[in-house]
């Protein structure tokens, strides 16, 4: 195989891309069937996408084709003329179907002529082409069964014909594509693949000004009869071209998430609901909101990290009070709402975040965590509160249970006050980190627990989605030092023996 040109990082990802397929070689089944078993064969797995592709490509296919790769696959091979955008989590998949195997399946049915990809570079996109470039240089399944697709006159990086004719040719955001034609063919299937990026999308008029692009030069170079126009990619910010893309009437438009509504994966032939958790964990919830789930968050909107002060804890003795807050989750399953709970002092008008737990948990290690801080404090005074439509159902059963156990009960005491919007409740808590009033112990410096409640502070914003349940037990806890410390005579909670109206 000779390729033209001489860009060594694309020859370098041309023969890495080629190594993986000869890794994965396996034609001996081939070598026994007489022509019209294989005739036979091909027709079958040209009309089963998944099929084909765990056939042709298991050096990519390490696990059957979602649903929602297949639906793109017939999409693309049913209509002619369509707006597709497809926003899809990272490591799903996205550019190997919609870039190498779609259309290598659409050609092959005859269903492909000139392909044009898009990306956020030339060289980004030239990069995607030459992954589908190396498939026809060098799968020998693809090449015993249809032949060679290598042209001698034409096969240079970045646009390339086949034999046949077929054109595939890769451009970056806002790159000329007027005057694209191979002969008297247009482009009839463009797909623009991370067209977005980092840079681009802080500058609204640079969003504007290449959306404009796509629909104007790029679109039109469609012969009048139109072709497929695929957007593929994850929402990166809502300033963004995907974003406008999904705000166009025109536009066919797919969400998947990582995982879905009811907490399952989107592509559980792959993944596992702990796989996707343990992805979060490692990115952080703001970073993954943004690759996994397509709800970009600004880092710092309401409260910023350079508030975030830590100071060494007093003796508990000399708080002017100390509570104890809770925000338990209904729940407790791998998608559930965080358990939070803090431990807060107040001193004059200072406040300290003595100890967390914030994590997906169940009731009866929510229950623990209280009789952990209990014994830690010694004999200082705490006060236990929850928010008082928790304290019901399985939430005072469990404390009830344990405080049978242990024969110690703790006093914890529903919160009833009428709460309002919780976002106006705790971006409130913002002028007070500002000023250096509340502070992280520092001896909890590291603790993944306080890290959490650290990370879900920043990701605080107008309508998002990211999890706020330390922040709210935050909250909480400071509303009612300030409620105890107004008052002449503070109503202390010792331990105590169980009691019959006491869990």
């Amino acid at each position: 195989m000779k390729i033209k040109g001489k860009n060594k990082e694309l020859l370098e990802r041309f023969e890495q891309t080629v190594e993986l397929i000869r890794s994965r070689k396996a034609i001996t089944e081939q070598n026994t069937e007489t022509g019209q078993q294989r005739k036979s064969r091909c027709k079958k797995m040209l009309g089963d996408y998944r099929s084909f592709c765990d056939y042709y490509f298991p050096h990519y296919c390490t696990a059957p084709s979602a649903a929602f790769h297949i639906l793109l696959a017939e999409e693309l091979r049913d209509l002619s003329t369509c707006l597709l955008l497809k926003m899809w989590p990272r490591g799903h998949a996205k550019s190997v179907n919609a870039c190498v195997m779609i259309p290598i399946w659409l050609m092959l049915q005859d269903k492909l002529k000139f392909m044009v990809l898009v990306s956020a570079t030339s060289d980004a996109a030239a990069g995607l082409l030459t992954d589908l470039q190396a498939e026809l240089s060098e799968n020998e399944r693809l090449i015993a069964d249809f032949g060679e697709f290598e042209s001698s006159g034409s096969w240079t990086f970045g646009d390339f014909t086949t034999k046949k004719g077929v054109r595939f040719k890769a451009i970056g955001r806002r790159q000329s594509p007027r005057g694209l034609r191979k002969g008297a063919n247009r482009p009839d299937y463009i797909v623009c693949d991370d067209i977005d990026d980092d840079k681009l999308v802080q500058n609204k008029v640079l969003v504007s000004e290449a959306y404009d692009w796509c629909f104007s030069a790029l679109f039109n170079s469609f012969s009048t009869q139109g072709g497929r126009f695929l957007f593929v990619g994850n929402l990166i910010s809502n300033c963004s071209i995907l974003q406008k893309v999904a705000e166009n009437p025109a536009a066919s438009c797919q969400k998947i998430c990582a995982l879905l509504e009811d907490g399952s994966p989107a592509w559980p032939e792959k993944n596992t609901v702990e796989d996707i958790n343990n992805l979060v964990k490692i990115a952080g919830w703001r970073l993954a909101q943004k690759e996994l789930f397509h709800n970009p968050l600004v880092e710092g909107s309401i409260f910023k990290e350079d508030w975030f002060l830590s100071r060494s804890p007093a003796p508990l003795h000399e708080y002017d009070a100390l509570v104890v807050y809770t925000d338990p989750s209904y729940t407790n399953s791998a998608t559930s709402d965080f358990k939070a709970t803090v431990l807060v002092g107040k001193k004059g008008a200072n406040y300290h975040i003595l100890k967390t737990y914030i994590r997906r948990a169940s009731a009866v290690e929510m229950v623990n965590w209280h009789y952990e801080l209990r014994k830690w404090a010694g004999d200082a005074p705490l006060q236990f509160w929850m928010e008082a439509n928790f304290i019901q159902g399985m939430h005072i059963k469990t404390f009830e249970e344990e405080a049978e156990r242990r024969g110690e009960s703790l006093g914890v005491r529903g919160d009833k006050r009428q709460k309002g919007d919780k976002f106006a409740r705790i971006s409130a808590l913002a002028g007070l980190f500002e000023n250096s009033r509340i502070w992280f112990s520092l001896d909890e410096e590291g603790n993944a627990d306080m890290r959490e409640l650290q990370e879900q502070l920043k990701n605080i914003e107008r309508g998002s989605k990211a999890p706020d349940d330390g922040p709210d037990a935050l909250e909480g806890a400071i509303f009612k030092l300030n409620e105890i410390t107004k008052t002449s005579s503070q109503v202390i909670f010792h331990r105590a023996k169980k009691s019959k109206n006491n869990f």
